[in-house]
């Protein structure tokens, strides 16, 4: 039996497998993304800290509560990352969310527990009052972000340019 296995596979060979550029590969599948990271450098797109909200523009709010602020990311630094037509170039996203209560948004009811904010670039600093607002209502420090232009497939596997 064991002369007969021998002969049978002792003539069989490994395949010798083409070498392939995976980046050449997966270029056709890929979509332009944008890979946030932490930033040493001042920013002004920040996890944490004190939004930049502008003067007549109150704290969002649901249910009677203010929501705790997430983050703040300045459209000129994702344009410069990588231009996205339907943002718009200048100004800033303010980031809200109940983070007491920390509603999935599948119910009906949970409307208004995230929010999401433009503005338009500051004109002036804001007011020691709503920096006081901000320090009594926040839940994390500052973490300063910044933006680099990568690639992205549906399985999420990032590649920087």
């Amino acid at each position: 039996m064991t002369s007969l296995f021998k002969r049978l596979f002792e003539k069989m060979q490994k395949p010798v497998l083409p070498s392939r550029d995976v980046h050449a590969l997966m270029r056709p599948l890929a979509t332009p993304a944008i890979h946030v990271r932490k930033s040493a450098s001042p920013s002004r797109s920040h996890l944490g800290s004190v939004p930049a909200l502008p003067p007549g523009i109150g704290w969002p709010e649901h249910k009677g509560r203010r929501l705790g602020f997430l983050a703040q990311l300045w459209l000129p630094d994702i344009h410069a990352a990588h231009a996205i037509g339907w943002l718009p170039a200048t100004g800033s996203l303010l980031f809200f969310y109940d983070i007491d209560e920390q509603p999935w948004g599948f119910d009906p009811a949970d409307r208004g527990s995230a929010r999401v904010l433009y503005v338009p670039p500051p004109r002036r600093h804001r007011s020691k009052q709503m920096i006081s607002l901000a320090r009594r209502t926040l839940s994390c420090p500052i973490r300063r972000l910044t933006f680099l232009k990568s690639m992205s497939s549906r399985r999420a596997s990032t590649h920087r340019c």
